[in-house]
Order: structure tokens, then sequence, then C-alpha cells
């Protein structure tokens, strides 16, 4: 699923690429997760945000009047990263307003597992996005040579 940057690749070979599941599980474990959206014009907007990843599917909230919001109203188009430079992982793709009822339930019950606050119903204006990834990047070690060993890029559209 999973290949190793050619630009990094011992002589010979490909590396050691990090499976998916190296990435689902910093995923899930993740406490904030990094959002970022762009506006028509200027430079892009990343914002710390909690989050729950479900299923492959990372769903975060958010008010509708933040920049945020809008940003993913206008184009949908997302990158989402945690927090490491030393365990990386950076996801493209969209983000789409939820609207489904049982699934808003289920993840407010997920919000509150992890975090102990209710996110649904709580606030009038919050809304839940849930976030399909097309492309993946990963790697671990940063900058030790572990780094060049790992640089994996997942491609899922």
């Amino acid at each position: 699923m999973g290949e190793a940057f050619d630009m990094w690749a011992p002589e010979g070979g490909k590396g050691s690429v990090l499976d998916w599941s190296w990435v689902q599980e910093r995923m899930y474990a993740a406490r904030s997760y990094w959002v970022v959206t762009s506006p028509r014009s200027g430079p892009p907007h990343p914002m710390p945000v909690w989050g729950v990843y479900v299923d492959d599917v990372f769903h975060f909230s958010t008010p509708s009047s933040s920049l945020k919001a809008k940003h993913i109203a206008r184009s949908g188009e997302v990158t989402v990263h945690l927090e490491s430079a030393d365990m990386v992982v950076i996801l493209k793709g969209e983000a789409k307003e939820e609207s489904d009822p049982q699934l808003l339930e289920a993840l407010g019950k997920a919000f509150f597992h992890k975090y102990n606050v209710e996110v649904i119903g709580k606030f009038p204006d919050q809304i839940m996005f849930s976030f399909s990834t097309r492309q993946a990047f990963a790697w671990q070690g940063f900058p030790e040579s572990e780094f060049m060993r790992t640089m994996t890029r997942f491609d899922l559209a």
C-alpha cells in the first residue's frame, strides 16, 4: 500500500516502508491534530483541533463561524497532521460537514470518551467534519538516519 520516496531510498533498494497500521495507531492515539485549510488567496490557515479517528476516518468539530469551516465550505481541501516532527503523519484529502444523526451520536460518544467533553448539541454553532484521506506521508526518526529509511507515501484514492 505504501511506497518509499525514491529520493530517500538507500542505494539498491526502496528502504523500509512503514505499514498503514503505523499511521492508524498514531491517528487513534493522538490528542491534538493540526488542520490546515486555505483561503481563496493568502497563506494556508493551520489550526490545532481535537478529533477522533474512527474506522479510518478522521472527524473534528469547529464553530461554523470559524475560518476553518468557511474555507472547507468553499473547497473542502484539507491537510491534517500530528504534532510530532519525529513520528510524522501528514494526511491530504477532503473534509465534508457530517449530517448523519446516528454517526453524529456515535462521534459525540467517541469525543466524550477521549476528552471527557460533550461536543454534539452542547454548542449550537459547532459543526462536525469527516475527513477522507486521499494521500498520506509518514516517517519516523527525523532527523536521524531512520527518517531516510522510513519515509513512506500512501496513495489511497
